[in-house]
């Protein structure tokens, strides 16, 4: 997913990025979990 800056956005004017981006589904897996694969993936090479 993108950055998103609301630095100078009021508050009450937040906008949830993917709102704007229905595609992007939410992660199923955190990013430990996709790390601990990709090294048991290496690690059988």
């Amino acid at each position: 997913m993108a950055f998103y800056h609301n630095g100078k956005v009021k508050p009450e004017d937040h906008a949830d990025p993917r709102d704007f981006m229905p595609h992007e589904d939410e992660v199923e897996t955190t990013f430990e979990e996709e790390a601990m694969k990709r090294r048991k993936r290496q690690q059988a090479i």
